[in-house]
């Protein structure tokens, strides 16, 4: 029974994932940018949610992340120019943060041999190199060096965000840890997209795209999130029938 309602509900998920494209393709081709945006901004309160409706309880954190990730789209899409730019970069940055905060306890040193701390601090010392060298053209590029600094800083939440997941994923290989990975990907290649279509070339094809892209990120979190609760129920089960066995013995 308990097998059936878990397979009942990971397609719900899919479900929810498959209608949230769709309404973003659709809106996006049938009737332009704006609705599209329009879109976009229901994404996060649908999962939101669906969250509260499905899991017995949500951290603080997982929330956050959601709260400051609608925050960033809103500003985006409804102040324009500089201000709402620079307003989006600050809440999307905290986003990142809250998520940090919400995985960080998985990523554990002691799990990590010789090897693998060699190879996470090469790969967060090229991301913070690559990070430097596209500080640099932003600089260039963008004329307030207010809105260039915030934008660096929230792409460091990312390269943060990657390093912590790389670490959970090497030390757990565990499919909870791949969805964590997964999402941050996604966040990583929307950011990049975003940096290409605001600062460089802009085409709506790429504003798809990112949206896609952030979208997947967030069904990803969320089942991270839905196998974290799954795991704390097992645990708790087996605790209480434990229990139960040591009273009737």
């Amino acid at each position: 029974m308990n097998s059936l309602l878990k397979i009942s509900r990971d397609r719900s998920v899919q479900f929810l994932f498959f209608i949230v494209l769709v309404l973003i393709v659709t809106s996006a081709v049938g009737f332009g940018k704006l609705t599209l945006e329009y879109t976009f901004l229901i994404v996060t309160p649908l999962f939101l949610l669906y969250c509260l409706r499905k899991q017995n309880s949500l951290s603080v954190s997982f929330v956050s992340f959601l709260i400051f990730s609608l925050g960033g789209h809103a500003f985006m899409v409804f102040v324009q120019g500089e201000s709402g730019t620079k307003i989006a970069h600050v809440l999307y940055m905290l986003a990142y943060l809250y998520l940090i905060v919400m995985v960080l306890p998985k990523f554990k040193l002691k799990n990590f041999d010789r090897l693998i701390m060699a190879y996470l601090l090469a790969v967060f010392c090229i991301s913070l190199y690559f990070l430097y060298s596209v500080f640099s053209l932003l600089k260039v590029v963008i004329a307030d060096d207010l809105e260039s600094l915030l934008f660096a800083i929230k792409s460091l939440g990312i390269v943060l965000l990657s390093f912590v997941a790389l670490g959970i994923y090497l030390s757990t290989e565990t499919k909870q840890s791949i969805y964590l990975l997964l999402a941050v990907m996604c966040f990583g290649f929307s950011a990049v997209i975003n940096y290409i279509e605001m600062y460089y070339l802009y085409d709506f094809n790429f504003l798809i795209v990112e949206r896609i892209l952030y979208v997947s990120g967030l069904f990803l979190v969320f089942k991270y999130v839905y196998l974290e609760d799954t795991y704390h129920k097992l645990i708790v089960t087996k605790t209480y029938t434990s229990k139960n066995i040591l009273a009737k013995l």
